[in-house]
């Protein structure tokens, strides 16, 4: 048998998704046979085309979760993170030639819209920011920010970045009351963002007021006293009676 095998072609999904792995047949080439086979991190066999028929009934971890096309193209239902590795496509002509075709396939999890909170401390003239940016879900993320002044001028500003790209720090004055900071998460399937204008968090928020202002307290603690006073003599002027 004459074996050639080709380069790893890359193939990326997302968990929940399903995945496409073409059989790559060369002109001329007459197939009697395939085996699909996922070598790591484990070897077995998931699908087959041999003596006419088509097999998908292996056990292994995509028992129920694999197809095989008529072109001999596997597809992988309900990714899940753990499919990630490599497969290899193996096909026979009637000669007893072989063509080898491997896969590696990356199983990524889709981002969800991030959460940007903010930290303000404000100064006589200028304002200390701190935007901390965070995706819950989410693997091989990667953050990046992008500011937007309200006027289609470029932010006057300079900035920072830490925590690979997850906080941004800056200092804004009152002409930057309506700077836009947008974080974006993003990972080869997805990509979300938020938009946040952090100079309203500048401003210190005022004490919630209770339900007597500073005058009705001292009315009502005169009232109080008076009330207690006369009680106390009417008190006095009962026991002195009865003695």
């Amino acid at each position: 048998t004459i074996c050639r095998m080709e380069k790893v072609i890359q193939i990326i999904g997302h968990k929940g998704g399903a995945a496409h792995l073409p059989a790559i047949v060369p002109a001329g080439f007459s197939t009697k046979d395939v085996f699909w086979r996922h070598l790591l991190p484990t070897d077995h066999l998931v699908a087959s085309f041999s003596r006419g028929s088509f097999d998908t009934t292996y056990q292994s971890s995509f028992y129920g979760r694999v197809q095989l096309l008529h072109n001999f193209t596997l597809v992988i239902l309900n990714l899940e993170l753990k499919d990630t590795g490599i497969f290899a496509c193996q096909m026979v002509d009637t000669k007893g030639h072989m063509r080898l075709h491997r896969f590696h396939l990356t199983i990524y999890e889709v981002v969800v819209k991030p959460d940007v909170q903010v930290y303000a401390s404000r100064g006589t003239m200028e304002c200390s920011v701190f935007l901390a940016c965070n995706t819950s879900t989410g693997s091989n993320v990667t953050y990046s920010w992008m500011t937007d002044t309200g006027l289609g001028l470029p932010l006057n500003r300079t900035y920072t970045l830490h925590d690979d790209s997850r906080i941004l720090r800056t200092l804004l004055s009152p002409s930057d009351h309506e700077v836009s900071f947008t974080c974006i998460v993003m990972n080869p399937v997805s990509q979300e963002k938020t938009i946040i204008s952090p100079w309203t968090h500048c401003f210190t928020k005022p004490e919630p007021k209770n339900g007597f202002s500073s005058g009705k307290v001292v009315l009502f603690i005169g009232i109080f006293l008076v009330v207690t006073f006369t009680f106390m003599m009417f008190l006095v002027f009962l026991l002195t009676r009865v003695s």
